[in-house]
């Protein structure tokens, strides 16, 4: 039996045994809780080969060492869900087939997808969950319409269409089926055709319109006849049976029902048509005025139903058992009455025309995306026939972006070469002229206190010796900031961030410029908390720190102040020094946010040289320390620098 007969035969028809349905529960327990891979493998065999031998499934081939993980859990859980279906355990089949679904999108194996929805479809009808086994099916026509597979969308129209006859939903239905015919007609499948046509003819027949089904249902059975499909023609001699009771032909109807009966009666499969057939005979013998045949007719379709939990067909022989007994024993008859309203239930109803509604807005919809599916995909073709140029444009676009990249490279590399010279030239030129100012005073000074040394009072020579002092000074400070500037241009700075204690850094810094600041009668006052640690690499911090102050110092006016302060916050220090010297002009301070050296370069209260760089130095360190300079000045009155440094708390 291929595997299109054998899932249209499980939706229609599955049988039930609740012996051999625990034995399958407990194998696929065993299954889920192995623990190894070889535990497992063994499990899952000996759940195959009870399926196997409960002639639940065509895998014989056992599961091997080679046999991949995912592909051996897709198996077992298509087999299983299959097996459970067709023992009327809807529920648990449709937990298997979930997690074989998941499986097989995983390999991306759209064949046993297919088995997959089938199933699940099926099991949502039986259990009146029609929402979601229509969801099932159009799911597969998606899959089939975008892989442009004919068999597979036939079977997707086909099942749908299926379940918009169970809902009474016959004009969807009969536009599913006629999909479903042509398709199969076209494809020249007369095994699908025969199906397709039973369903239809099986549905004209239940609408009372026998002249449109005794046609269709004929060529079904031909079909089946000539190709020995065996296990179909009992459903189809049902359906023309069907259509002959329509037609008020009372023996061909019982002569075709009685043949569905002597087929099914010894099987333990098809037990649904086996119920059918016996309450047709049932309501046939009703009419007839037989009540005696038709009650036992009734009783029989009534034990099968109730076996096999269809409900419907139950219904049907409780409203004929009613009929029968209302004149001779109105108590039973009350009792059927009774229960055929509780399984007629109005809230039943109910939610079945509301799922009636739901599947048909749910088809058109899928129909307006499979529209626009079909529209995107003309348009991609498009797109297509126009990439060869594209592409063509693309390389083109890429030989010019390469050349530019090549061209801007070498502007690039001529520019840091013009910056590499310009920073010798600059270099040179501190050295030939900033640095020699100091040397030449420091000369004159000492050939001054030589050539005059006997006439020199002691105020004078200390005066000298001041002078000489302060030439030393500024020689130094230059000679520190050409190092460190020199490190930075050549990038030979190393950064080394440690904690430490700041407070401490700006005494020790601002003790180094106590005696030059005395000299010019300023007084250098702090603010600040006992202790206060930050992180930051500590000599690049004391650079800073000197130039600062020694910068304020240089441009503060005699017998003014200094004010160094530290205001520790929660997550940062802040550390300022602000004087009230000769401050800078706006054109200077955009020349130091800028990274200039010669505009800023002027000389202090008392004419105290300087390079320039210093400031820029103090940048590049707070900036290597995640920090920058802020810059608050008017001329002629005061400046105040500030920055600030990441806090460590201990």
């Amino acid at each position: 039996m291929n595997v299109f007969l054998r899932f249209a035969l499980l939706f229609l028809f599955p049988a039930f045994s609740v012996a051999s349905q625990q034995t399958a529960d407990s194998l696929l327990v065993v299954f889920e809780d192995a623990r190894s891979s070889s535990q497992r493998r063994d499990a899952a065999n000996r759940l195959m080969t009870f399926l196997y031998e409960e002639r639940s499934s065509e895998w014989n081939h056992p599961f091997t060492a080679h046999t991949p993980e995912d592909s051996l859990r897709m198996l077992v859980y298509l087999e299983a869900g299959t097996y459970f279906y067709e023992h009327s355990a809807f529920k648990q089949s449709i937990d298997c087939m979930k997690r074989c679904y998941r499986w097989a999108q995983t390999l991306h194996d759209t064949v046993r997808l297919e088995d997959v929805l089938h199933v699940m479809s099926a099991s949502y009808t039986r259990l009146g969950m029609y929402n979601e086994a229509f969801e099932q099916m159009q799911t597969l026509r998606t899959i089939a319409e975008q892989k442009n597979d004919p068999v597979m969308l036939r079977r997707a129209c086909n099942s749908m269409a299926n379940i918009c006859h169970h809902m009474r939903n016959d004009s969807l239905a009969l536009t599913l089926y006629i999909k479903a015919i042509d398709i199969a007609r076209k494809q020249k499948d007369e095994q699908a055709l025969a199906v397709r046509l039973g369903n239809l003819g099986g549905m004209y027949a239940d609408m009372r319109q026998p002249e449109k089904a005794l046609p269709l249902l004929e060529e079904a059975l031909a079909l089946d006849m000539k190709n020995g499909w065996t296990d179909k023609i009992p459903i189809r001699q049902l359906s023309i049976g069907n259509a002959y009771l329509n037609m008020n032909e009372w023996g061909k109807a019982e002569n075709y029902y009685r043949r569905v009966i002597e087929a099914l009666r010894e099987t333990t499969r098809d037990k649904v048509s086996l119920a059918i057939a016996y309450g047709q005979l049932g309501w046939l013998k009703q009419l007839l005025s037989r009540p005696d045949e038709a009650e036992t007719y009734y009783k029989e379709a009534e034990k099968i139903a109730k076996e096999i939990g269809a409900l419907a067909i139950e219904r049907s022989c409780q409203e004929g058992l009613y009929t029968l007994y209302k004149e001779k024993n109105p108590a039973l008859a009350l009792g059927y009455l009774e229960r055929n309203f509780i399984l007629s239930d109005s809230l039943y109803r109910m939610e079945t025309t509301q799922q009636m509604n739901n599947l048909r807005v749910q088809y058109e919809t899928a129909e307006k995306e499979l529209q626009i599916q079909k529209q995107q995909s003309e348009i991609e073709q498009t797109k297509q026939h126009r990439t060869l140029f594209a592409l063509s444009t693309v390389f083109a676009l890429l030989l010019c972006g390469m050349l530019y990249l090549l061209l801007r490279q070498r502007r690039k590399r001529n520019r840091q070469l013009a910056e590499a010279n310009a920073t010798k030239d600059k270099l040179f030129s501190i050295i030939s002229h900033d640095l020699k100012s100091p040397v030449i005073a420091q000369k004159a000074t000492l050939d001054t206190l030589i050539a005059n040394y006997d006439a020199y009072e002691t105020d004078d020579l200390l005066y000298y010796l001041e002078r000489f002092r302060i030439a030393s000074e500024s020689q130094m400070g230059l000679l520190q900031n050409l190092l460190s500037w020199a490190q930075v241009q050549t990038g030979k700075a190393k950064f080394s961030p440690l904690p430490f204690d700041i407070t401490h850094t700006i005494a020790e810094t601002a003790n180094l410029y106590a005696i030059s600041s005395e000299n010019k009668n300023i007084r250098i006052t702090t603010e600040m908390p006992e202790r206060c640690y930050v992180v930051g690499d500590r000599e690049m911090i004391a650079t800073v720190l000197r130039n600062l102050i020694n910068n304020a110092v240089k441009f503060s006016h005699p017998d003014s102040e200094i004010h160094i302060s530290l205001v520790s916050k929660t997550t940062s220090a802040c550390i300022s020094i602000k004087d009230s010297g000769t401050g800078m002009t706006e054109r200077q301070v955009k020349a130091i946010r800028a990274g200039a050296t010669s505009d800023i370069s002027s000389a202090g209260t008392q004419g105290e040289k300087g390079s320039g760089l210093g400031l820029v130095i103090c940048k590049d360190f707070l900036r290597r320390n995640g920090s920058h300079l802020v810059i608050e000045s008017r001329n002629g009155e005061g400046t105040c620098m500030s920055f600030e440094l990441n806090k460590v708390n201990f």
